[in-house]
């Protein structure tokens, strides 16, 4: 990490990424003017991501259930504006808080054998995410990259009557940053799971 000076206008230096603790606030002093620095860890957020879903849907047809297996696939393009805030840095086992609001903006279709017939199609639907509650603790998980001990986020979007989302981030010091990852988006303004992502390191070439 660089550390520029204000006062100054110019860098000053460099400080190594794990030397800036997940839990703290690092201070260091401006060799030319004296002035106190406060050194942190940067927000880990989202600007945006890309979904491609594939798999088999189930249909029923006519006032009789009847069930027809079809190939379906989903495209899901998502944008946060500001970015969407996954770890609020400095990070203390018990934390609690709120961040501000934020704006989603969407794109999605979803279509029949391998895209050939589409079903449906939403092009910049927009919504905005009221607030969000964040809470942090400290724990032991493993993953298929190894055992860590991290920081757990847990946070929760609210932007409806019933609608909250979900965001699960698992930060390890050892590599820098988040080791598993889950998410849980609610189906509009109810309670039912649109759709559940989970993810988790493998592996890691990461030197501090």
């Amino acid at each position: 990490m660089k550390v520029f000076c204000e006062n100054c206008q110019k860098t000053i230096g460099q400080v190594p990424d794990d030397k800036i603790p997940a839990n703290k606030i690092v201070t260091v002093k401006c060799p030319h003017c004296q002035k106190q620095i406060e050194l942190q860890k940067t927000d880990l957020a989202i600007i945006n991501h890309e979904l491609l879903m594939k798999g088999f849907g189930h249909l029923t047809v006519g006032p009789i259930p009847f069930p027809i297996f079809l190939q379906m696939q989903g495209q899901r393009y998502t944008e946060f504006n500001p970015a969407l805030t996954l770890l609020p840095f400095p990070l203390n086992d018990g934390d609690s808080g709120k961040i501000g609001a934020f704006t989603v903006t969407e794109q999605s279709k979803v279509s029949m054998f391998w895209g050939l017939i589409p079903i449906s199609q939403d092009d910049d639907i927009e919504w905005p995410i009221a607030y969000q509650d964040y809470s942090v603790t400290f724990e032991s998980i493993s993953v298929p990259a190894g055992s860590f001990d991290v920081y757990t986020v847990v946070a929760e979007h609210h932007w409806g009557v019933e609608g909250v989302d979900w965001f699960y981030s698992y930060y390890a010091a050892d590599v820098g940053n988040v080791v598993k990852s889950s998410i849980n988006i609610d189906f509009g303004d109810t309670e039912l799971t649109y759709y559940n992502i989970e993810l988790e390191l493998v592996s890691t070439t990461y030197e501090p």
